[in-house]
């Protein structure tokens, strides 16, 4: 890969979930809206398939397989002016296994089109395998080049609640990763993921569109045929500096250590 990956520990935030419209295009992809993120929580559900995110068939070769059925959901975040200013937020996108039929080992990657919208049902996008970790213009499976005709022009990160391989472009995938991508100005972005989840938490993420491929992540082809889960969007804490924290645990030692001293 070109684009350096930070890691990090996240904390999972609640939800509240408001309709997303859905539908299918010509090549069997379910197309989630999900509306416009400015603080509200947006949730919406689809169904994808279980090798959809990660496949190790022929032909797939490790990468997102959208033969098998996969979703995309598109994100606007901040309103028309906020896009302008380049505001900033914090966010968190948690993908969960639905309670019936419920898909296993939930995994999905984020694009953007950064301040100019993009077109899902636009001709030209004639996406059958994508990389997981790569943005249109980043090299590797010649279709991730489909991202770039409905206007996607930058990865921003990926969590993944199934097992670590490496697709074929020699890219290696484990839990998840956030792209030093200029949309996310906070490396304090992270992400976490169990049994029935993954999520995605973003600092310093501007405001423009994004585009989220969402699926089951099965490299070893031993997951269950569960393929119904929800996608959620949620405010996220702003992240407190290092050097913030450090302070904070000095000055609560040497109140330790004054509390010892009068009680000795």
């Amino acid at each position: 890969m070109n684009r350096k990956l930070h890691k990090a520990i996240v904390g999972i935030l609640g939800t509240v979930a408001l309709a997303a419209s859905s539908h299918a295009n010509a090549l069997g992809v379910a197309e989630v809206d999900l509306g416009t993120f400015t603080g509200s929580a947006l949730a919406g559900t689809s169904t994808a398939g279980k090798k959809s995110w990660a496949d190790s068939i022929s032909g797939s070769n490790g990468f997102g397989w959208v033969h098998t059925g996969s979703t995309f959901a598109k994100l606007q975040v901040g309103s028309a002016a906020q896009i302008a200013s380049g505001a900033t937020v914090n966010l968190t996108i948690k993908m969960t296994a639905a309670a019936t039929n419920g898909i296993d080992n939930p995994a999905f990657s984020v694009w953007t089109s950064g301040t100019s919208d993009f077109n899902l049902s636009a001709g030209g996008f004639g996406l059958h395998t994508y990389s997981q970790v790569r943005g249109p213009a980043d090299g590797g499976v010649s279709d991730n080049a489909s991202l770039g005709n409905i206007g996607i022009t930058d990865f921003i990160g990926y969590s993944n609640s199934g097992g670590s391989f490496t697709n074929g472009d020699g890219d290696a995938v484990g839990a998840g990763g956030v792209s030093s991508s200029p949309w996310v100005s906070a490396i304090a972005s992270s992400w976490a993921s169990g049994a029935d989840f993954s999520s995605l938490t973003l600092s310093g993420l501007k405001s423009g569109y994004y585009l989220i491929a969402a699926g089951g992540s099965c490299f070893d082809g031993t997951c269950a045929a569960g393929s119904s889960f929800n996608l959620e969007v949620t405010a996220a804490p702003v992240p407190v500096p290092a050097a913030v924290w450090l302070f904070g645990s000095a000055m609560a030692g040497l109140i330790g250590v004054g509390k010892r001293k009068r009680s000795a």
